[in-house]
């Protein structure tokens, strides 16, 4: 019995603990990071298509305000607003490039929101049919890579 307890008392039956534990909690913060990254990824695939779709609803209504500009001028911004509402919940959800493109259709959009000016706001409508395009594209290249 004494063999026993002095086998399991020794000092480096300790010291072999405190290295699981050690070791334990890198694995553990290893988990926890890579399930929110899964997380993250999973939200954005989830409501990016639908987002993209209202996105494009805007960018339409736009494009007809746009038309109609001299008599409709004022309703650019309000559009201009559901874009950029749409835009910012787009943008946590998105990579690195993508986000920076959000960034700069959230400027265009600010510009058109701002100005008034039938130009500006023909910029930003370009600016949003490019974001359009870009975060379609990525779901397209998202689907490819989940079909191999």
């Amino acid at each position: 019995m004494t063999a026993i307890l002095d086998f399991f008392g020794g000092p480096w039956f300790s010291a072999i603990g405190s290295a699981a534990s050690i070791v334990s909690l890198a694995v553990t913060v290893y988990v926890a990071r890579t399930v929110w990254k899964v997380e993250r990824r999973f939200l954005g695939r989830a409501r990016l298509p639908e987002q993209t779709r209202a996105l494009k609803r805007h960018v339409d209504e736009l494009a007809t305000i746009l038309n109609e500009f001299d008599t409709r001028k004022t309703e650019v911004a309000a559009v201009a607003a559901k874009c950029r509402a749409v835009v910012e919940s787009m943008r946590g959800k998105l990579d690195r490039t993508l986000q920076s493109k959000a960034e700069r259709t959230l400027a265009a959009l600010d510009q058109a929101a701002r100005g008034a000016n039938k130009d500006m706001a023909w910029d930003a409508h370009a600016q949003i049919l490019g974001f359009v395009a870009s975060i379609e594209e990525a779901q397209k290249d998202a689907q490819w890579v989940n079909e191999r």
